[in-house]
C-alpha cells in the first residue's frame, strides 16, 4: 500500500511536469490565420506547407539488440507537427541490409507483428511514416539479433488494459493489466513504468519483479484529460528479459468546471529545423475548450531546460 500511495502522488504531479511540455519552440512555413494561432517575434511567413512526419524513432527492439524472441513485435515512436494529420505506416525487414522487403503496409499503428523469424539470425528493419496529404519519412535502417534455440526470452508482453490510445478513462481506482508467456513456459516476473511522456528515459519503475499482471490503483487520483504512457518488462527465470512498446491512455474530461488550455501545438520554426534566421518569428498553436481568453508565458535557450523569455 507504501508503494500504492507513492504512485499515486507520482501519478498526480504528472500533470505539473507536463505544463512545460512545449518550451522549445520549434517551425512550419504556415500564415497564422486562425484567432488561436499565435506569434511572436520575426517576420510573417506568406505560405501554409504542409509539414511531413518527424523521422520514426524509439525502435522496439532497440537498435543491434541481441537475445530477441522470434515471437517479438515492432514498435516505434512518431509524430506529425501539423495537427490533425492522420499517420500511416509501411515497414521493411530482411536479412540484408540494403536488400529490405516490405512485409506491412498501411500500417494505422505504432507496433507490427512479423511473421516466421528464425533463431540465431541477424534482421534489419525500417519504417516508412507517411502523412494523409504526401508527405513521408523514412526511418534509419535498425537491426537485432534473435535468440539461439532452447534459449529464447519472454514473449513481448501485449493486450494492454487501459487500451493502447484509449480515451476518457476514469480518474480514479485504475486498473492495469496485460499478458504475456514464455515460449519455454518458464515463470516470469515484471517491471511496471509509468510516465507523461512517450520516451523511455521519462518513465518511472513503479513496481519490479512483481508477479501479477494486473495492478489495481484504488487510491490513484490522476488529473483530468490528461495522457500517460506506460510500458511492461517481462523477465524470466534466467533473466532474460523483453521490454513491451509505450503504451497510452486519456484520463476522462472534467465536466463540472473549467478546464486547462489544449497543448500548443504547430510551432513555428518546426522542431529540430537548421539554419533559422537570427530574428525568427516564433508562432503556435493553442486552443481553450472553455473558450476562455489565453496568456502565455515563452521559454527559449539553449538547454533542454530553457529560461522564461517572455511573460
Amino acid at each position: 500500500m507504501k508503494k500504492q500511495n507513492i504512485v499515486s502522488w507520482f501519478l498526480a504531479g504528472l500533470v505539473l511536469v507536463l505544463c512545460f511540455a512545449c518550451q522549445e519552440l520549434p517551425t512550419d512555413d504556415g500564415v497564422r490565420d486562425n484567432p488561436n494561432d499565435q506569434e511572436y517575434g520575426g517576420e510573417n511567413p506568406d505560405t501554409l506547407q504542409n509539414n511531413p512526419p518527424q523521422e520514426p524513432f524509439y525502435p522496439n527492439p532497440e537498435h543491434e539488440a541481441s537475445n530477441i524472441a522470434t515471437s517479438t513485435t515492432f514498435s516505434w515512436q512518431c509524430y506529425d507537427q501539423d495537427e490533425g494529420d492522420e499517420l500511416s505506416y509501411t515497414v521493411h525487414l530482411g536479412t540484408a541490409e540494403n536488400n529490405l522487403d516490405m512485409v506491412g503496409q498501411g500500417i494505422s499503428e505504432q507496433l507490427f507483428k512479423p511473421e516466421n523469424l528464425e533463431t540465431s539470425r541477424t534482421y534489419y528493419w525500417k519504417i516508412l511514416a507517411m502523412d494523409d496529404h504526401g508527405g513521408e519519412t523514412q526511418g534509419d535502417t535498425w537491426s537485432f539479433t534473435t535468440a539461439e534455440a532452447g534459449q529464447q526470452p519472454p514473449a513481448a508482453p501485449s493486450n494492454p488494459s487501459p487500451e493502447d490510445g484509449a480515451v476518457n478513462v476514469p480518474v480514479d481506482d485504475i486498473t492495469f493489466s496485460w499478458s504475456c508467456s514464455h515460449p519455454d513456459e518458464l515463470e516470469l516476473v515484471y517491471s511496471f513504468y509509468v510516465g507523461g511522456y512517450p520516451n523511455v528515459d521519462s518513465l518511472y519503475e513503479a513496481f519490479t519483479d512483481t508477479t501479477v499482471t494486473s495492478l489495481f490503483f484504488s487510491e490513484a487520483v490522476l488529473p483530468f484529460e490528461t495522457t500517460y504512457y506506460w510500458k511492461i518488462i517481462a523477465k524470466d527465470e534466467n533473466n532474460r528479459t523483453t521490454e513491451g512498446p509505450i503504451w497510452s491512455f486519456t484520463s476522462e474530461a472534467d465536466h463540472s468546471g473549467n478546464h486547462a488550455p489544449n497543448e500548443p501545438s504547430n510551432p513555428n520554426p518546426s522542431d529540430g529545423a537548421r539554419d533559422v534566421s537570427l530574428n525568427p518569428r516564433l508562432s503556435w498553436h493553442c486552443e481553450d475548450p472553455d473558450d476562455d481568453p489565453l496568456v502565455y508565458d515563452i521559454y527559449c535557450g539553449t538547454s533542454q531546460n530553457p529560461p522564461l523569455m517572455v511573460s
